[in-house]
């Protein structure tokens, strides 16, 4: 029973057609996420399945059972579609040598914990187009101001001056945050990833389960979110350190964005 609270699924926690179904699913998945792939971006899988398989490896005492780390919103951002190569040879390896999860349930790990991560780059890169140049893009233009200072004179004239503030205030945390708009983006990406895992895993128990898991499901999801919130500050950070710092012999080409390259 203490497997059953991780986020990999056991073996005979699902019915057979959901095991089928998964490993035909994730078959497919692989194949489209092998083509076109370039023999220069296979250190940078096995870095990143190496990593992906380590994080299994730290484990979190949550009541009864225990949860670690998965980092496949990390891996999603630094890898993109070929994400699924490297968690799906980080959950073989948790398989067979950490018994994580269910040999029958292997296909269906790979798309909970892969499927999440195939859209984590995308959507990084979304939340990183939320963040101006403040220089160049004000949070507030001048007509916007205007508005909103006739507004305030309107309500009360002396919240003119409560507006004026406001408006000064938000431009400082705008720069501030622009200047850690890589974190930001990679907290929520990591995040949003994890609990998407989770949320699928629950889904599986709760429609395809062999027995009536809805307590469990329940723990999972709450045993889930610190992990979730730790997840997005490790990823967070080594994003931040990668574009903040030009490390370019990584070359994670998906994460250009309007920045130079790195």
């Amino acid at each position: 029973m203490t497997t059953l609270f991780a986020i990999h699924l056991s073996d005979g926690v699902v019915k057979p057609e959901a095991i089928i179904l998964g490993f035909i699913c994730s078959f497919f998945l692989l194949r489209i996420t092998l083509k076109q792939l370039r023999e220069e971006e296979i250190p940078r899988i096995a870095l990143l399945s190496a990593g992906f398989f380590i994080a299994s490896l730290i484990h979190f005492r949550i009541g009864p059972s225990s949860v670690h780390l998965i980092l496949n919103g990390l891996v999603g951002v630094l890898l993109d579609r070929r994400s699924i190569l490297a968690i799906s040879t980080g959950i073989v390896l948790q398989t067979f040598l950490l018994s994580h999860g269910g040999i029958s349930t292997i296909g269906l790990n790979i798309l909970i914990i892969g499927l999440p991560a195939l859209f984590s780059g995308s959507l990084f890169r979304l939340f990183l187009k939320q963040f101006y140049d403040p220089k160049t893009n004000p949070p507030l233009t001048t007509l916007a101001q205007q508005q909103f200072i006739a507004m305030l004179w309107i309500l009360h004239p002396g919240l003119i001056v409560l507006g004026i503030g406001a408006i000064h205030l938000g431009k400082q945390i705008r720069v501030r945050l622009y200047d850690y708009r890589y974190f930001f983006s990679g907290f929520i990406t990591s995040s949003l990833t994890v609990m998407s895992s989770v949320f699928l895993n629950s889904f599986l128990l709760l429609v395809e389960g062999s027995e009536n898991w809805q307590l469990i499901v329940v723990f999972i999801i709450l045993s889930h979110i610190p992990v979730a919130i730790l997840e997005g500050v490790i990823t967070g950070l080594i994003i931040q350190i990668i574009l903040s710092h030009n490390i370019h012999f990584l070359e994670f080409n998906n994460l250009n964005t309007q920045e130079p390259s790195i």
